[in-house]
């Protein structure tokens, strides 16, 4: 049995990996989380495991606390996931269009591996958590690049951050559930709420257009705040809440060799 931990900018999220498949996901903010509380929140719960599996794009600081939280609970050290040049998926192949495929965020690799073993089609994978990641991969499997672009709650405390005057409109006390039209708010906190959506869903609707003009494509959606968008996109796509962990499943499963070197780049 393998414990698989996905280490975002803001949850961890982890799932048990057995000869039955990928349990539920389970997270919860790492933010001030100590080695104490990584073991008895998270290790303790899933008992005995074989190996840990880390996907981390939230820096050394996080990636030393869950080696010394593996290490003291479990007594052998994790095995760091890091995107690299392409991955033989049993015969369906992926490949990275980084010139330097580490540079490419993990979370974003891995999300592609669980798309691509999943789908043979071209698919646009979007993940819109702290940070909205768009990637591409066709049906040759050949990832033809990404976008990133803050996060809605990151579009919303820097606007506030760099407008005092909006920021000053936005302190007042408002109810969101009556603010305006689908499309359009009637006060400043709203706005810039609502605008950060409707941006966010331009960018997947563009970047879903330019991938159908060469076919057919399938756009799947992951991250905390994907929800909260799907239902405002004009084309339709489909919600997978553990996707980066199914992707670091696909490579457990066959026991791919993996670095231990650190990797959080974006």
């Amino acid at each position: 049995m393998h414990l698989l931990l996905d280490i975002g900018n803001t949850r961890i999220k982890w799932a048990l990996l057995t000869a039955h498949g990928l349990s539920v996901q389970q997270a919860l903010p790492h933010e001030g989380l100590s080695i104490a509380q990584i073991v008895s929140k998270v290790l303790e719960p899933c008992g005995a495991v074989d190996a840990v599996w880390v996907a981390n794009v939230a820096g050394d600081s996080m990636a030393e606390r869950i080696c010394q939280a593996v290490h003291s609970h479990y007594r052998f050290q994790p095995l760091f996931m890091q995107a690299n040049r392409s991955v033989n998926l049993c015969g369906r192949m992926l490949h990275n269009a980084y010139q330097h495929p580490e540079q490419l965020g993990v979370d974003r690799w891995l999300a592609m591996i669980a798309a691509r073993a999943m789908f043979p089609d071209t698919v646009l994978v979007v993940s819109v958590g702290t940070a909205i990641t768009v990637d591409a991969v066709d049906t040759q499997g050949q990832h033809l690049g990404g976008l990133v672009v803050p996060g809605l709650n990151l579009m919303t405390e820097t606007l506030l951050r760099g407008t005092s005057d909006l920021a000053e409109r936005a302190a007042q006390p408002i109810n969101l559930e009556q603010s305006g039209s689908r499309y359009f708010a009637d006060n400043t906190l709203a706005g810039i709420q609502l605008g950060s959506e409707t941006a966010a869903c331009g960018l997947i609707e563009a970047s879903f257009r330019a991938l159908q003009d060469s076919g057919g494509a399938r756009l799947i959606l992951t991250g905390g705040a994907a929800l909260k968008l799907q239902p405002r996109l004009k084309v339709r796509g489909e919600f997978i809440a553990d996707l980066v962990l199914q992707g670091m499943s696909c490579l457990a499963a066959i026991d791919l060799p993996v670095s231990g070197m650190i990797s959080h780049s974006s």
